[in-house]
Formats: C-alpha cells, structure tokens, sequence
C-alpha cells in the first residue's frame, strides 16, 4: 500500500487524514485506485458521495465548499458515527490549510492513542474544531 499511495494527496475528500487510518494497510485512499473506504465501498459504484460531489464542482475536497458547514451529503449524514469528526477536521483545513492540518494530526497522534478520529474529537464539529484548534 506505501507504493500505491505514493505521490496521493493523504487528505481524503471529506477532511480525514489517511496517514494514520485503521485501513491504512489495505487502502491506497480514496484518491488512489486501491481505495477501500469503508464508507466508499457501500455506496454507488464503490465512490463516497463526498469525493464525487467534490469533483463535480472541481474542487480539491469538502473543505475548499462554502457549503461545507451545512452539508449532510455522503459522510456527512448526521447519523453517520464519523461525520462530526470528519467534517470538524474539513472546517480546519478550510480555516488553515492542509499543512498545518497535517502538523496538527501528527500532534494528536503523539499525545493519544486512537484509531478513529470520531474517538477524540466527538460528533459536534464546531467541538471538534475547537479541540483540533489547540494545537496549532
């Protein structure tokens, strides 16, 4: 998987990070053609609605939407267990970019010990912005 994932942007569409994923040894990310997002995989044609409807509108992923806040396509869904934690960590990209985004995952990493992000930073994404925002 390092190889197919070289040279992919390790941002997913909605805002996680495939660096420190639990697929992380099976999947190439949603960006590369070994993608096995569990969330991907259950929806037409095997492609999350929020990486389509990314390409739609020509834009690098959800964060770079002004529709971003309000959105309950796809992974967003209020119902999904990972949607507030994904789109708290889009809103951070689309507030300071994906390098401090980045700096910033590899902070929480070093400091707790998690496989989701949902686990630390909960289902309220203006919470979990706040959270991520600490350690910039």
């Amino acid at each position: 998987m390092k190889k197919a994932r070289e040279g992919i942007d390790p941002i997913a569409a909605c805002g996680f990070s495939c660096n420190y994923c639990f697929l992380g040894q099976w999947c190439g990310g949603c960006r590369s053609v070994f993608s096995c997002c569990t969330y991907g995989t259950v929806c037409d044609k095997g492609s999350c609605p929020n990486l389509v409807c990314s390409r739609e509108k020509q834009l690098d992923g959800c964060y770079e939407c002004e529709e971003l806040e309000n959105c309950t396509k796809g992974f967003y869904r209020p119902d999904n267990d990972g949607a507030g934690a994904s789109k708290a960590q889009a809103m951070f990209i689309q507030k300071y970019g994906k390098e401090k985004f980045l700096e910033v995952h590899d902070k929480l990493h070093q400091q707790y010990d998690f496989e989701k992000t949902q686990e630390i930073l909960g289902q309220d994404p203006r919470e979990g912005l706040l959270f991520l925002e600490q350690y910039i």
